[in-house]
């Protein structure tokens, strides 16, 4: 394989990563693979018998940062990561609960979505923006445990104002997590403060 195209296979192969993880998709990660992609074609002006070691020790260090210690260029403070880590954790959890409902017995269904509940409720969250997203989830899976513990089925409007409710909960997630792990979020700016 021609040693351009091998160069070539690795700066895209380092920013792939920052491309496919949203922890990694902000300027800081994306500032040091251009770097790093910089180096390995700064690299290969070297002489032929050293340029790709050089090159492959460019890569393969970029590659453990990125891989290994990727908390080097954090989307969020560690708290929120930490936060949104175990909320998005107890989401799949329900998500995977409904998928295995129909082989559970439903005393167990219940039991674990009453512990998923718990877990929820007693999640910290960092600020109170996260505080109020963890409480109106927490309002809604209570809800939820309520209408399964219910002995007769809830009415389609009941069910649909649930819908509704957790389909603006996950917004006010989606829209917390675009202001606060956007690309440009902690760039440094000038204040008149």
């Amino acid at each position: 394989m021609a040693p351009s195209v091998l160069v070539g296979l690795m700066i895209v192969s380092l920013w792939v990563i920052p491309l496919t993880s949203w922890k990694l998709r902000n300027w800081r990660a994306v500032a040091f693979v251009a770097g790093a992609s910089a180096a390995l074609l700064l690299a290969g002006t070297l002489p032929r018998s050293v340029a790709p070691f050089v090159q492959a020790g460019v890569w393969g260090a970029t590659l453990w940062v990125l891989l290994l210690h990727a908390d080097r260029f954090p989307a969020l403070p560690r708290a929120e990561l930490d936060f949104v880590d175990a909320y998005v954790a107890l989401v799949r959890r329900v998500e995977s609960l409904y998928r295995r409902a129909d082989t559970l017995d439903p005393a167990a269904h219940v039991a674990e979505f009453q512990e998923i509940t718990e877990s929820l409720e007693r999640l910290e969250a960092p600020d109170p923006e996260w505080t109020q997203l963890r409480d109106d989830a927490a309002v809604e899976f209570r809800r939820r445990l309520t209408m399964m513990r219910l002995t007769t089925s809830p009415s389609p409007a009941a069910l649909a104002r649930t819908r509704d409710n957790w389909a603006g909960v996950q917004a006010r997630f989606r829209r917390l997590m675009k202001e606060r792990a956007g690309f440009w979020a902690g760039w440094p700016r000038l204040t008149n403060d």
